[in-house]
Formats: structure tokens, sequence, C-alpha cells
């Protein structure tokens, strides 16, 4: 996928990610078809647009739920979930703990500041490395395996070799 297109698909996502657009209206925005922007993102991202759409909410609901004392039903619904139930299945399924629980264990794996946005998709460019070590850490800890440094997210991606 051209890196504009994909850029230009970010900037869309990124300007209308709490107002729910359809996947037509996502691709109206960039003047291609709805089935041009889901081969496209699908293969530059590896997901769907609507999936990639829903894990950068989840991502944003999780840092919030790490940064802030608001209520988990307050963080669910300005995720977009109509309900606390379908956030914490949702958010179970992705991060493997419950998001009461993800207030209290994560400590030891956050990712540590400086933290990243770009209009409000949360350290984007290391958006896939991140969730996939968040899932890792996040197995690693109910092993029992407690001593996680996180470190700079920075130096995780940038470390040659």
């Amino acid at each position: 996928m051209p890196t504009d297109t994909f850029r230009r698909f970010v900037d869309v996502l990124a300007e209308s990610l709490d107002e729910a657009p359809s996947p037509d209206g996502l691709a109206a925005r960039l003047h291609l078809s709805r089935f041009h922007v889901d081969r496209l993102v699908r293969s530059a991202a590896g997901e769907t647009p609507a999936a990639l759409r829903r894990r950068v909410l989840l991502e944003r609901a999780a840092h919030r739920l790490l940064t802030t004392d608001d209520e988990v039903l307050a963080v669910a619904l300005d995720a977009g979930f109509d309900s606390h139930e379908g956030f914490t299945r949702a958010f179970g399924r992705a991060y493997g703990v419950p998001p009461s629980r993800w207030r209290t264990q994560a400590t030891g794996y956050r990712l540590g500041p400086p933290v990243f946005s770009y209009g409000g998709l949360l350290a984007h460019v290391l958006t896939f490395a991140a969730h996939r070590r968040t899932l890792v850490c996040g197995a690693l800890w109910s092993a029992g395996i407690t001593d996680l440094g996180a470190g700079d997210p920075r130096e995780l991606v940038s470390r040659p070799g």
C-alpha cells in the first residue's frame, strides 16, 4: 500500500476516532471504495479498518485506565462500548485480564513515559509491537513473573539486532 494512502487513512481514523464512522464513511473520506480501503489497510496493517479502530480504542482505554481514576464504565463508554459487560469481555480478550485488574496489575509492564500521541492514537508507530509485547507481559505476569521492566518504547523498537 502506498505510504501516503495509509497515512491518509490513519489521519482520517485519528480525526474520527470518537465519531464511530461507518466503514463506508471512512472510505468516502478517502475517496476510495470500501473494498479498496479494506484491502489496502489489511495489506499494510494486517487487519481490517474496523479491527484496527477497535484495537486502537482498546489501547487508548487501557492507557486511560492506568493514567486516570475514571470509572471503568466511563472509559468503556468513551471507547465506544454500549455496556460495561461488552467492554469487559473485549478488554479481557485483548489484554488477558478484566479492566479493573488491569489497573492494579499492569504497573509492572507499563510502557513508560513519554507517551506518544498522534490524534488520539497512542504510540501508533509502536502499536503492533507494543500490543504483542503487552500480551506476552500479561502472560508472564499471570505466571508469577513480575519483575518486568518496561523501559523506553523508543529503545525497544530502535535497538539493533
